[in-house]
């Protein structure tokens, strides 16, 4: 009959076995440190050699110790009923030198720079219509970065190319990305975003893969690294255009660059379209000042205007706006020189006025009436001596 037991039951029987285990009670192992943090009393790091890795922690020798050196830990293994772990519990901690792989690691790192990897500062397009979004296809990472591009720029698409980005071969499917994102059949993006949520210096050992910094630097487009961790730099980082703390970070610096390119038009067009209406009030003004000037007269201010707006590469609505001005000037001149009596008494018309009336007909009078006669430089006075 098979045997049922419960996730604690199983988890103690491991820490018994552990713990019968003399040969793991008094042991010396010798890693390289490639994580180390204080937390408290305690000290928490990583010891590596070639292949493996091995969690430590240390509570009675908690002593400072850089990423990178060899050191020697004397202690037991343990095993941890409660979260299912296994730790090698140090007693006492003693350096032994520089680490082989972070040697290698800054041996590249300064190899790389040498060439001009690092070198990319193509900064970010004037406006941005589509990104690529290279990511793990699932997580909090896809949903931050989306979250924060629709709050600010909404009208951007993102589309999500899915690949690893911890563990064998992420870095090989990274590439593979970039190399699509590139290729004819998306040549419409404008700025590519590789992202991940962070991690243990282990966790992005993909993004210290030379191949990829390379990839990263000969990119067509802006690469914008969002990795996820503040302190710790990658070769990735390196080789990017931009780097952003976090995915949201790099959402944020995107839709601040397309909205700063919108800020920047709209208040120019703003300040040209002021410009433009004070510039016509201004003309229109001085057309109203002259309407007493004659039809050719008025013609040529009217073309020595349009001639000026015209060298000063006015936009074409400033035109059709001066044109729609210019029609309404022409019907005030047309109404004020229908309207104006001196004109018809220049003419040799006259105005009779019989006891403060306007004479328009014979039948307003009779023979014998005093009248006043006005013509352009004074007023007759007369009497009907005969009506025919």
């Amino acid at each position: 009959m098979q045997k049922k037991l419960t996730v604690s039951q199983l988890n103690k029987y491991i820490k018994g076995v552990f713990e019968d285990e003399l040969i793991l009670h008094n042991l010396s192992i010798e890693g390289e440190v490639v994580e180390y943090k204080k937390v408290g009393n305690a000290a928490y790091f990583v010891l590596k050699d070639e292949d493996c890795v091995l969690n430590c922690v240390s509570f009675s020798q908690v002593m400072g110790v850089d990423a990178g050196a060899r050191i020697t830990v004397f202690g037991r293994v343990e095993f941890y009923a409660k979260n299912g772990k296994v730790s090698f519990v140090a007693k006492s901690i003693t350096l032994s030198g520089e680490g082989l792989w972070l040697a290698r690691q800054k041996k590249l790192r300064e190899q790389l720079e040498k060439e001009g990897v690092f070198s990319n500062n193509r900064g970010l397009p004037r406006f941005i219509k589509k990104a690529a979004l290279i990511t793990s296809g699932e997580g909090a990472v896809l949903y931050d970065f989306i979250s924060v591009i629709r709050r600010l720029a909404p009208y951007i698409e993102v589309k999500i190319f899915s690949v690893k980005v911890q563990g064998s071969g992420a870095s090989e499917q990274i590439m593979q990305a970039m190399h699509d994102i590139t290729c004819e059949k998306y040549e419409d993006f404008d700025i590519i975003v590789l992202a991940r949520g962070g991690g243990s210096m282990m966790d992005l050992s993909e993004f210290n893969n030379e191949d990829l910094a390379r990839s990263i630097h000969a990119s067509k487009l802006t690469v914008v690294s969002a990795i996820g961790h503040e302190t710790d730099y990658t070769l990735a980082d390196f080789a990017a255009d931009i780097r952003a703390g976090t995915p949201s970070i790099a959402a944020e610096i995107i839709s601040n660059n397309n909205n700063t390119f919108l800020n920047k038009i709209f208040n120019t067009s703003l300040d040209n379209a002021l410009k433009t209406t004070q510039l016509l009030n201004n003309k229109y003004r001085l057309l109203i000042k002259q309407a007493r000037i004659s039809d050719s007269n008025t013609q040529s201010i009217i073309h020595s205007c349009k001639k000026r707006l015209l060298n000063r590469q006015i936009l074409y609505n400033v035109e059709t706006n001066f044109a729609k001005k210019e029609s309404v000037f022409k019907q005030l001149v047309a109404k004020i020189e229908a309207a104006n009596p001196l004109k018809l008494l220049t003419d040799g018309y006259s105005k009779i006025v019989k006891d403060g009336k306007n004479i328009t007909s014979t039948k307003q009078i009779n023979a014998g009436d005093n009248i006043d006669i006005f013509v352009s430089d004074g007023k007759l006075e007369a009497k009907i001596e005969k009506i025919t």
